[in-house]
């Protein structure tokens, strides 16, 4: 899932030769670049801002379900 958005945010640095790639390569480093958020609009940079958390919280939830899975 995160990589389906890194890829996106990616395709998008390639294709818009007006922004410009961070110091960084990562996902964080990429959508919080100025021109990137002001291209992207508010509501998909706050969407892009929420997702890898949401991603997390989902890997994490699954791994607790494993976990209490092998117990019983």
């Amino acid at each position: 899932m995160q990589q389906n958005l890194e890829l996106v945010v990616g395709w998008v640095f390639k294709q818009d030769s007006t922004l410009s790639l961070p110091y960084q390569a990562n996902l964080s480093a990429l959508i919080h670049v100025p021109t990137f958020k002001k291209t992207a609009g508010e509501a998909v940079f706050s969407k892009t801002r929420v997702a890898p958390r949401c991603f997390q919280w989902v890997r994490a939830s699954r791994k607790r379900d494993m976990t209490l899975r092998e117990t019983y």
